[in-house]
């Protein structure tokens, strides 16, 4: 049989958080795994961009098989998916210490998502660069499909945009993308980063410093301060930092908002906003000669969106915001899928595809090799239909908990009907137990609560029966439980927002 050859080259680039940093004497600073990620938001001082020991990447997230047949994607499944496409591509990972393959047909990038959107696409562009270096102009034009997960969609735009990549480019693939933002970046800077009841006071004062956070502040009326003709994108600029410019005189959940217009907050989240508008402005001049976007999102998953400033303090809830267009559509989790739509974007646009993944697991959709392949035989009008999207399961809970909490679990069928015989129930398994557990319905949506485990990996299977028209519909997804010296933690206050 005949192999078939890869016509372009392929760059990964993932989310936040999607990269391992190692410190110097090779101890972890972040992953490889899942629960190593849990572990390193609890004793965060290594991960600190001021007064840390320095880290190096040291590759992207690998899929991690808690047990089987439970295996949590990461973007190594996704190459693996793109392999069985391509049987014959090399495959090169950009590596601080290791010479690169100039021959590769596919390359992963991972980068230090600590310092931000800027930092990482100069690092893009002069990889991307080097690969190219050489080939006449009619060789490297469209020569590349980047395919972005999470903030390396941005990152992937900013080099296509600003940095005047997109002439080399074909095509770009955005996977979970918060275009717009996330409301939970500004939940986590101002009320401070938190597993279940357990806060995080060390990864909240580590975190503050990271210009990669405030890239992530939301560009998009995400607050509501009274009715909902009222509310506001952080500034009336539309600047991230206009949420404590506003407020200048009232303290905003644990800090007070002149020390932090003091303290570097308002420059970092200036520069997001900055980045945002330098990324959308490139695109719109770019016009036709702009690469082709293609977005590909979930919806229906219950997601950090809904933000109220009342009484001093920033609230954050999984419900939509009601004076936001996609009202009901919710997200994958993580993004809000009205921020997975590009700007400018027609929310009927066949280049919007709609998966039934979350966030994390979208690294590893199989949607991406069918736009690849399009891509890549010079047929893209292959990956614009969008194929109706069959019945799914909408899945809320939080995925990381402390050993011994309750985990609310809430399901919901999306994309079909579900009738009075419709059934539900979550089967956890994992650290050598299961159990079954049944939803009790809840209007259109179901809920179990799920006993307090003891810490480990686990997966959380919600099962639903009787569904009209399909039958049974499964979701599976990963929960972390972890253990923390509550007492020495509750003992070390949250630090103010510091300086550069």
């Amino acid at each position: 049989m005949e192999t078939v050859a890869l016509r372009h080259l392929v760059v990964v680039v993932p989310g936040f958080g999607g990269s391992v940093l190692r410190a110097a004497d090779g101890t972890a600073g972040w992953g490889p795994a899942f629960g190593d990620i849990a572990r390193s938001m609890i004793w965060a001082d290594p991960l600190s961009v001021t007064d840390g020991p320095g880290v190096a990447v040291a590759g992207v997230i690998r899929t991690a098989t808690i047990f089987p047949p439970f295996v949590l994607p990461g973007y190594d499944q996704l190459v693996r998916r793109i392999q069985d496409a391509y049987p014959a591509i090399r495959v090169d990972e950009v590596l601080p210490a290791r010479p690169r393959d100039l021959s590769a047909d596919v390359v992963l990038f991972p980068y230090d998502f600590r310092l931000g959107v800027r930092a990482a696409a100069l690092g893009l562009q002069a990889e991307i660069e080097q690969r190219l270096r050489g080939l006449p102009r009619r060789d490297r034009n469209r020569r590349v499909i980047v395919i972005g997960h999470s903030m390396g969609g941005l990152v992937a735009r900013y080099w296509l945009g600003p940095l005047g990549g997109a002439a080399d480019c074909l095509a770009l693939i955005t996977l979970a993308t918060p275009h717009r933002g996330v409301p939970k970046a500004l939940d986590w800077l101002v009320n401070g980063v938190h597993i279940g009841r357990l806060r995080l006071p060390q990864m909240t004062e580590v975190s503050r410093n990271w210009q990669g956070v405030y890239d992530l502040l939301p560009v998009y009326p995400a607050i509501l301060p009274g009715p909902p003709d009222r509310a506001l994108r952080p500034d009336p600029a539309g600047r991230p930092a206009g949420i404590a410019q506003q407020q200048v005189r009232r303290p905003i959940g644990p800090l007070d908002i002149g020390e932090i217009a003091a303290a570097g907050f308002l420059d970092r989240a200036a520069a997001a906003s900055d980045m945002h508008a330098e990324i959308d402005t490139a695109w719109r001049e770019l016009g036709d000669d702009a690469p082709t976007l293609a977005a590909v999102f979930a919806r229906g998953h219950a997601t950090p969106s809904r933000m109220v400033l009342a009484d001093g303090r920033l609230r954050i809830t999984r419900a939509d915001p009601e004076w936001l267009p996609h009202a009901g559509w919710r997200g994958d989790g993580t993004v809000p899928a009205f921020s997975a739509v590009p700007p400018g974007m027609d929310p009927g646009s066949a280049a919007l595809r709609q998966v039934p993944e979350r966030h994390l697991p979208m690294a590893g959709t199989a949607v991406v090799t069918d736009l690849v392949r399009a891509y890549d035989t010079m047929a893209p009008w292959l990956a614009s239909p969008r194929e109706p999207v069959s019945p799914w399961l909408g899945i809320g809970f939080d995925n990381v908990v402390l050993a011994g909490d309750p985990v609310t679990v809430v399901a919901e069928v999306l994309g079909g009907p579900a009738d009075e015989a419709t059934r539900m129930w979550v089967r956890v398994v994992g650290a050598g137990r299961a159990g079954s557990f049944r939803c009790e319905r809840d209007g259109h949506q179901w809920r179990a609560e799920v006993p307090g485990q003891r810490a480990g990996a686990y997966s959380i299977t919600v099962s639903a029966a009787r569904v009209p028209g399909v039958g049974q519909l499964h979701s599976r997804n990963l929960l972390e439980v972890v253990t923390a010296p509550l007492a020495d933690l509750a003992a070390r206050p949250t630090a103010p927002i510091t300086g550069r």
